[in-house]
This record gives C-alpha cells, structure tokens and sequence, in this order.
C-alpha cells in the first residue's frame, strides 16, 4: 500500500513539473530565471526604472518642442502612412504664420537683442547664417536645441524682454506685409 501511495505522489509531482515547464515555456520564462529569482526581481525593478526614466525624458523632450511649436506657430498633422513605419504618428508642420515668425526670430538674431545670444546658441553656425524653413522642417532636433538653449540664457535675464521684441519685429513685418 505505502508503494501504490508513494508511485502516485511520485506521478503527481512529475505532472505537476510538467504542468509549471510547460506554463513557463508559453511564458517566455526561461528554467535558469526561475532557479534564480533574486535576479528576476533585480531585472523587474531596472526595467520600471529605465521606464521611469524614459518617461521622464520623452516629458523634457515634449516641453522643449512645445517651445519650438509656439516660437514659429507650427502645429501637430498625422503621419503618412509611410512615415508611421518607425512608429511616428504625428510630426510637427509649417503653418501660414511659419514663415514671418521665422523671419522676426531671425532679425531679433541678426539685429536685435538676440545677438548677445547667437553664438552660445549655435545660430552663427547655421548653413545659410540664419533660420530658414527648410533648415527648421529637416533638422528639428537641432532647432528645438538651439531654442531650448536660447530660453535657459533668457531666462537668467530677461525673458519678457525677448518676447515683446519679437512681437514687435513681428508686428512689422505683418504691418510691412511681408
């Protein structure tokens, strides 16, 4: 009798075995994870960190190009179909007031109070030596840089200052139809 009971437990076990091998295969989890869960649980807590992180990063990365959207009033449009392959579903465009909000930033940079801060900021390093739309649409990491540069030095000065003089530049060019 103690046989018979001791080959069922026995057959019992090895199922269960079984069962937990097979559930950890569909899983994903390989047998030498499960030997050491110590490491398992270091893993889990790295990965919510870098995810913490990233999340933190991609909030620093969506303020700075706010900043740029509302600097030269470009605004969000869908992804082609083609561009989506990456996993980009929204990119930044030019709007009708793109250009003349280009054209302000780039007299306060050339002419205006901006020239303290054109070097610091790499504008004197532009291709053409000012902002153009092309350089804008083709390089917006680098222009939401430079802007995000340019709003730390202003920000240790004067920032209002900065603002009213390229409105003003701004207005004159509207007035100027330009």
């Amino acid at each position: 009798m103690k046989k018979k009971l001791y080959e069922k437990m026995l057959i019992s076990i090895s199922v269960v075995i079984v069962v937990i091998v097979i559930l950890m295969g569909l899983a994903g989890v390989s047998w030498k994870q499960m030997q050491n869960p110590w490491s398992q649980f270091v893993t889990g807590v790295n990965g919510k960190i870098d995810k913490f992180m990233h999340i933190e990063e991609k909030r620093v990365n969506n303020v700075q190009k706010r900043n740029v959207m509302e600097e030269f009033e470009l605004a969000y449009v869908a992804c082609e179909k083609e561009e989506q392959k990456d996993g980009t579903l929204i990119k930044m465009a030019a709007t009708g007031e793109t250009q003349r909000k280009i054209d302000a930033f780039n007299e306060y940079m050339q002419n205006g109070s901006g020239k303290q801060y054109a070097e610091c900021i790499g504008y004197t390093e532009l291709p053409e030596g000012k902002l153009t739309m092309d350089f804008l649409m083709e390089n917006q990491e680098k222009v939401v840089e430079m802007i995000d540069i340019w709003q730390e030095k202003r920000n240790m000065e004067s920032d209002t200052e900065a603002e009213i003089e390229i409105y003003m530049i701004y207005k004159e060019l509207l007035k100027n139809g330009q």
